[in-house]
């Protein structure tokens, strides 16, 4: 797994979307004997009780296509509303919700 840019600098685009929350916090890409894949990582750190909604899924998987990425990851600090998940389930071999341990699992650093 070699992480496009360092974790600190995390490449954040100009762009927001209507809350004023920013996409592709992380481009992450990995080799392996049918090529090199990307991926894009987008982390958002939200409150326990506020779940994560099937609009930052959809915005997501939307970015995953625009960019030909392999996939996207959304990592988040609270849990994902059930309409998230239904419709992540829909797209599963394009978008994974994850937490943080899940994606430190998935590089490798744990």
């Amino acid at each position: 797994m070699k992480i496009l840019c360092p974790l600190e600098s995390a490449v954040k685009e100009s762009r927001e979307d209507l809350r004023g929350a920013t996409a592709k916090d992380i481009y992450a890409a990995k080799s392996g004997k049918l090529g090199r894949f990307l991926y894009i990582v987008e982390c958002k750190n939200c409150s326990p009780q506020n779940h994560v909604g099937v609009g930052l899924i959809r915005n997501l998987y939307g970015e995953v296509q625009a960019e030909r990425a392999k996939a996207g990851i959304l990592v988040a600090s609270s849990p994902f509303s059930r309409p998230a998940i239904d419709f992540q389930e829909k797209i599963q071999d394009q978008v994974s919700l994850q937490d943080n341990l899940g994606v430190q699992n998935w590089c490798g650093t744990q």
